[in-house]
């Protein structure tokens, strides 16, 4: 069983942010996701 296939780093960002360069993407959404928590 390979855990890196069932779930990649770039997918997952909640469980391993190693690498947020690779996906800015992924970046802006935890930026928002923490940005809405503290505006709520």
């Amino acid at each position: 069983m390979d855990i890196r296939r069932i779930r990649p780093a770039g997918r997952r960002t909640d469980s391993a942010p190693a690498r947020p360069s690779h996906h800015p993407e992924t970046l802006h959404d935890r930026d928002r996701h923490l940005r809405t928590a503290h505006r709520a």
